[in-house]
């Protein structure tokens, strides 16, 4: 663990700068924003709490930048947030401000948001982290978040995932840019989705970076994962397992996406009978949820795979949650306003 010291710079910035330049981390943190979609030149927004993944993220945008030319950092903006839930969260972020501006960022934002202390307190800080940044990069007119996610949150998600029992976007959630349709048109970045954490704390290390541990990480089911020892090898062995799997899932989920597309009306809301049961079932899956959120409406996952699965040629409905009811029958599969006051089908 790192010691809080009154910089988290312990050399010189320019030499900062020079070491991180010269290190081969460099090449691969630059093949991540072209992997993302960010341009060199490109006004992007770093999100940065002042932990190992943001602040090798910090540092290496910096570095790159630097090797364009100083003025390129101009288009680099970093935030930090403090949320309030320890006593040392005011400083740090006031540590992370001034080791992004001795690094050559002018433009740096600190925030404090408030954070009810629920149950669910560590997503509640989240969701509030990218509310403020959502309206930081708006005002900023930065179009593009970078946040620090690497290779262990992917192999991370995925274990959670594969809990829950989650489909094949589980694989493809954490890509390398995400254009996130609630936030204004501001995208998400991830540049170092293919790099362990243990290899962006060496880089630290090696540029004579110090960074941030928050006790509360270890609060939550990935803070257990990284607290056991054996689990936490497990997803070390897991992130350098990986590969290209979520590429070769986004791929997946683009070709079921063309199919449905090919076999849905132009409303989006009925297909024929023969095009559903040409499909396999978790595309059925897929098209019925497709369909469902198009209305509007909720409906269980229990009740979509019991629709998908159906090989009766009877009518059956099956209602969701704002009045709107899929109907199969031996012609069509539908959605529409119900007309029937009947309890929703339940059966298997």
């Amino acid at each position: 663990m790192k010691v809080l010291q009154s910089s988290l710079l312990r050399s010189e910035p320019a030499e900062t700068l020079r070491r991180a330049s010269r290190h081969p981390l460099i090449a691969r943190v630059a093949d991540g924003l072209v992997r993302a979609e960010v341009d060199a030149t490109e006004r992007v927004l770093l999100l940065v709490s002042g932990g190992s993944d943001s602040m090798a993220l910090l540092v290496a945008m910096a570095a790159l930048a630097d090797r364009v030319s100083s003025s390129t950092r101009s288009s680099i903006a970093v935030l930090t947030v403090d949320h309030g839930l320890r006593e040392e969260s005011a400083m740090e972020v006031q540590l992370v401000a001034s080791a992004a501006r001795a690094l050559g960022i002018e433009t740096c934002v600190c925030e404090r948001v408030e954070v009810e202390a629920d149950a669910n307190i560590l997503a509640a800080a989240r969701d509030a982290r990218y509310q403020v940044a959502v309206t930081v990069a708006r005002r900023l007119a930065i179009r593009t978040l970078v946040v620090a996610h690497q290779a262990e949150d992917c192999a991370e998600s995925l274990l959670l995932a594969l809990e829950r029992g989650d489909g094949l976007e589980s694989l493809a959630r954490l890509r390398p840019k995400r254009i996130m349709h609630d936030w204004h048109g501001v995208a998400i970045a991830r540049p170092l989705l293919n790099i362990p954490r243990a290899e962006l704390r060496a880089f630290l290390t090696d540029c004579t970076v110090d960074w941030i541990e928050d006790p509360s990480n270890a609060l939550h089911a990935r803070g257990a994962m990284r607290e056991e020892p054996a689990i936490a090898s497990l997803v070390e062995r897991v992130a350098r397992g990986l590969g290209n799997l979520a590429d070769e899932a986004l791929e997946c989920i683009a070709w079921r996406e063309r199919c449905i597309t090919e076999i849905l009306d132009s409303d989006g809301t009925s297909c024929t009978r023969q095009a559903f049961d040409s499909l396999p079932i978790s595309f059925r899956c897929a098209l019925i949820s497709q369909m469902v959120r198009k209305s509007g409406g909720e409906m269980s996952r229990s009740m979509i795979e019991t629709a998908a699965t159906s090989d009766s040629r009877a009518p059956r409905r099956f209602r969701s949650t704002n009045g709107m009811e899929l109907t199969i029958d031996a012609r069509c599969v539908r959605i529409a306003r119900s007309e029937f006051t009947a309890p929703r089908d339940t059966r298997p």
